[in-house]
């Protein structure tokens, strides 16, 4: 049985994948890495994360950190995945690495000052040996 990913994919032809933006801004640099386990982990996390591909060009640009090729190629070395399982934990890769660039952690919350105590010490309960 064939995933949604999957089916998306092959709907798309992949020829003529140079594109061209404004003036001499021209796209193609990562042509190489359009294998399949690549593509259906990024189809996997656009369908996960459909606002990310919204965000344009830092979209596109957070993919110039990771390198999908060598990531590939290293779990297809390690021998623990099985070729159609590849693309699966792919994608969860990309998930990660793209959630740092566009999903930053949040700024965290100031240290909560310590509660002090206004009622005085405390008072030995009988029978309790005196510190």
């Amino acid at each position: 049985m064939e995933s949604k990913a999957t089916r998306r994919v092959q709907n798309y032809p992949l020829t003529g994948l140079n594109v061209t933006h404004s003036g001499d801004h021209r796209v193609g640099g990562k042509r190489e890495c359009l294998v399949e386990p690549v593509i259906i982990a990024i189809a996997s996390v656009m369908s996960w994360r459909p606002q990310w591909p919204e965000c344009g060009l830092a979209w596109i640009e957070a993919f110039d950190s990771i390198p999908l090729l060598v990531i590939v190629e290293v779990m297809r070395d390690l021998d623990l995945f099985k070729e159609q399982s590849i693309a699966r934990y792919l994608s969860m890769i990309i998930h990660n690495n793209l959630m740092k660039v566009l999903d930053p952690p949040p700024d965290p919350k100031p240290a909560r000052k310590a509660y002090v105590y206004k009622c005085g010490p405390r008072k030995p309960k009988v029978g309790q040996a005196l510190a």
